[in-house]
């Protein structure tokens, strides 16, 4: 855990050195940055038939803030808000520092939600199953003794025409999130009883819990296999891995892949090399649409998975989802559902909208990832709205109900 923060405080380090090496920028420099940013995402952004963001009103406030800027500070933390203007958890920087806001849902330790005008604990890490003292539907007062109703508003955009529930459900969890330096002690009352939760100690006992491997397996009851993947699959090590963890279990009577810790996403040689060592020929598994040139003249394909050589698995096959699955997890669990290839089961997942490329600013040099692809199930369902077949409702924290549903229903099909 100590060489861990180490490692976390040495890339702030260098993040810092690299943005302070092109900071010394003149205001001309600022705004063309700014206009760079602003028109590439205005022309390839691919979901703002999904937001009630007024990109054009981004511009215009923004805009004006520009002669303010007179550090690396205030520079990173503009680029930053005017992103949050999107509240799309697909859209980041590369660069930041201890005052940049935590990644969504990789900074989690809860998931929340607004149910009938209240702010909602309905999910946890599945590190944290068993570990918990609090209860699903478990409501969130206040954030740093802030009544969480005002944090909330804070953090929503000024450009926003409607604040619908996107916006507060995306607002809540960046507030949730909070920044790399901000202490997190949110009071919840559950079962009638309120108390502090101190989300810092959550994410300490995820951390001591999380494997560092590439991904954890065992042979759990009658004979079904198990292979949890840990948030690698943009490592393509992993390839290699999986294939020996696969044919070691290549004599069990059924696999469970669980997705539950993919919460940073991954790339999609990695996904494919994984879902073909379950098919015997090429099968659809994910469509791609976007526009092109300035006509915007739409496009769109089915992406194939074509089975690899070598050992196939045929056995009946469970993939264990939740709300920390997310991008390419997102992409494999519709993939191996759209192959008819496995039981999904869970909860919804992270809702990571679409294929993500990226710009470089050309003075400061900061990377800007957001999404220009929208990626759907071969069914056209938006990824970001997949349920699985088996959903399920969490009703408790002290037991691993996602992967006891699974087990149950491999059993059935034995």
């Amino acid at each position: 855990m100590v060489n861990k923060l180490i490692f976390i405080l040495f890339l702030f380090t260098i993040f810092n050195s690299v943005l302070m090496a092109q900071f010394n920028l003149s205001k001309e420099q600022i705004e063309e940055d700014f206009n760079f940013l602003w028109e590439n995402i205005n022309e390839h952004y691919a979901y703002f038939d999904k937001k009630q963001t007024g990109w054009n009103m981004v511009k215009e406030i923004y805009h004006l803030q520009i002669k303010d800027i007179d550090s690396k500070e205030k520079l990173l933390r503009f680029f930053e808000t005017i992103l949050e203007e999107l509240y799309d958890n697909h859209t980041t920087l590369n660069t930041n520092n201890l005052h940049s806001p935590r990644l969504v849902p990789s900074g989690l330790s809860i998931w929340a939600e607004w149910l009938n005008g209240k702010a909602i604990i309905t999910d946890i890490r599945s590190e944290l199953i068993s570990k918990v003292n609090f209860t699903p539907g478990s409501e969130i007062i206040s954030i740093n003794d802030v009544p969480i109703e005002d944090a909330v508003n804070s953090h929503i955009g000024k450009s926003i025409r409607t604040i619908d529930n996107d916006v507060r459900n995306w607002a809540l969890r960046r507030v949730i999130a909070g920044t790399y330096d901000e202490k997190r002690i949110i009071k919840i009352l559950s079962d009638n009883k309120e108390y502090n939760l101190d989300l810092d100690i959550l994410d300490k006992d995820i951390n001591e819990r999380v494997s560092n491997d590439l991904l954890t397996s065992t042979i759990l009851e009658n004979n079904i296999g198990y292979i949890r993947i840990n948030n690698s699959l943009g490592n393509e090590s992993l390839i290699g891995r999986f294939d020996s963890t696969l044919l070691f279990l290549r004599t069990t009577s059924a696999l469970i892949l669980d997705l539950r810790n993919t919460p940073g996403g991954g790339n999609s040689l990695v996904a494919r090399a994984i879902m073909g060592r379950f098919i015997f020929k090429e099968m659809p598994y994910q469509k791609h649409s976007f526009t092109e040139s300035d006509y915007k003249i739409k496009r769109s394909f089915i992406e194939y998975v074509s089975p690899r050589e070598g050992y196939i698995y045929d056995k009946p096959v469970a993939i264990l989802v939740n709300h920390w699955t997310g991008s390419m997890g997102e992409g494999m669990t519709i993939g191996f559902d759209a192959m008819n290839r496995a039981k999904i089961t869970g909860t919804k997942m992270a809702g990571l909208c679409g294929a993500i490329e990226n710009i470089t600013l050309p003075n400061s040099k900061i990377v800007v990832n957001f999404p220009t692809e929208k990626l759907f199930h071969v069914n056209s369902t938006p990824r970001e709205e997949y349920v699985p077949s088996i959903s399920i409702d969490i009703n408790n924290f002290n037991e691993d109900i996602i992967l006891q549903k699974a087990i149950s229903i491999i059993k059935n099909e034995e």
